[in-house]
């Protein structure tokens, strides 16, 4: 849930520039949106997370306390540089489940990456760690890119000896094509493209992505998106209050199988991951053996999905 798109923070990786209007989750809109996901009737970690910094939200405490007493796990992803002791204290109480901490870098690297103090956030991590005493999943997130790729090591050990649990690693990506990161096959006139479609039809790898199954993204707004990556919202799907959880999980697989805006520039597509990579080889930018790793990843990652996700559409699987 993205509670709120407003963010104190001004990441090199997060394209604030072309965010829609800033706002914030109404306590009606959740309650609409906690509705349907106990219709849904499945376990459940409800992340506060999205496009924003979920502690600028006023009523982010109320909101984990509702999520723990309809019986699902609580989850928040956060700067942590306005986690106050006291807040700490009150998430804890209300049995916040997980909590994950954007810190992948440190110091001066930090600074520059995220433009926040380095070493309040330090303190106030350590903070909750104190006041934590096994009650909550702590992670560290890191967004790997040109700055921290060669001291990921030290940050892990870094974060570990503060008593964080685990370290979470995640490759940059373009937001949906909302941030420029010079992809290739933005400039690919159809040939690579079409020899991509061959080759994940030949390995088996699905056009379809996963993304859009792994999570449920409902915005501030109460909109159902296809996909967290959908930075610029151009893909809204329909309201909490028209749709339950089933009705989107049919209408995403409509928007895969006929394409959409919100998936043609994104470089988490599997046939836009296949493209970069046939160019990336035929520029002699990546080796042979670069190049069937990246293959090897995409079939693993884009695979034929065979399960279930609920037994409204079983039948087409």
């Amino acid at each position: 849930m993205e509670i709120t798109n407003r963010c104190n923070a001004l990441c090199t990786f997060c394209p604030r520039d072309k965010m829609p209007p800033l706002g914030k989750m109404s306590r009606q809109v959740f309650a609409q949106a906690m509705n349907r996901l106990l219709e849904y009737n499945k376990e459940l970690l409800v992340n506060f997370a999205g496009f924003g910094e979920p502690l600028m939200h006023e009523d982010l405490v109320y909101f984990v306390g509702e999520v723990c007493r309809a019986g699902f796990r609580s989850g928040i992803n956060t700067n942590a540089a306005l986690l106050t002791r006291s807040l700490s204290a009150q998430l804890l109480d209300a049995g916040l489940s997980q909590i994950s901490f954007n810190a992948g870098a440190l110091y001066d690297d930090y600074e520059e990456v995220y433009n926040l103090e380095f070493l309040p956030v330090v303190e106030n991590i350590k903070n909750f760690i104190e006041l934590n005493d096994g009650r909550c999943e702590t992670w560290i997130a890191v967004v790997q890119n040109d700055i921290n790729e060669s001291k990921l090591s030290e940050i892990k050990q870094f974060w570990k000896s503060i008593g964080v649990e685990k370290v979470y690693l995640a490759d940059e990506n373009n937001r949906g094509g909302a941030l420029s990161r010079g992809n290739y096959y933005h400039e690919d006139s159809g040939v690579f493209r079409h020899e991509a479609l061959r080759m994940a039809e030949t390995l088996g790898v699905s056009l379809q992505c996963p993304l859009p199954f792994m999570t449920l993204f409902i915005s501030q707004e109460g909109q159902y998106y296809l996909c967290c990556h959908d930075w610029r919202k151009k893909l809204p799907l329909g309201s909490v209050f028209e749709l339950s959880v089933s009705d989107v999980d049919v209408l995403k697989e409509k928007a895969l199988a006929c394409g959409n805006e919100a998936c043609r520039e994104c470089d988490l597509d599997p046939v836009n991951v296949i493209t970069e990579s046939l160019i990336l080889k035929d520029k002699g930018l990546i080796a042979s053996d670069g190049f069937s790793t990246r293959i090897a990843n995409a079939k693993a990652l884009y695979r034929k999905r065979t399960f279930v996700f609920n037994d409204l559409h079983a039948g087409s699987r």
